[in-house]
């Protein structure tokens, strides 16, 4: 068994949320407990903002995916190649797999480590099985 998400899943979906949100929560109490000008907290104070907004619309929605031979693993559930209908590309590190179960059709998004202009391996290997 691989694991083919990314291996900052797990800090990006638990641990990036409650530091940005104590970055903004330490940054408000500065301004309003000293007299200190907003200037030396805008990074921590919008840059935990940012964070916790991509958080909201990306790191959300990620899952940890684990590769075997005919099949993946999703949130302890079995995923086969052939119940997988496509696997959409959203950007260089985020895909989306598409896949029918007993209630219809389902999604979820990981992200990969690698940063390149064609797709992983392992995409390609998925791709070979999917219906069309």
């Amino acid at each position: 068994m691989e694991k083919i998400s990314s291996n900052t899943t797990v800090f990006r979906k638990k641990y990036l949320p409650v530091i940005s949100a104590i970055c903004v929560i330490v940054s408000i109490i500065c301004l309003l407990v000293t007299s200190i000008s907003i200037h030396y907290f805008t990074i921590p104070l919008f840059g935990g903002l940012i964070f916790i907004y991509a958080y909201f619309v990306n790191f959300r929605s990620l899952q940890e995916v684990y590769m075997c031979d005919d099949f993946l693993i999703v949130k302890d559930e079995k995923i086969y190649f052939s119940s997988i209908t496509s696997v959409r590309k959203i950007s260089h590190f985020r895909y989306e797999v598409f896949y029918l179960n007993d209630n219809g059709e389902k999604s979820f998004i990981f992200m990969v480590d690698s940063f390149s202009f064609k797709s992983p391996s392992f995409i390609n290997k998925i791709n070979k099985f999917a219906k069309p």
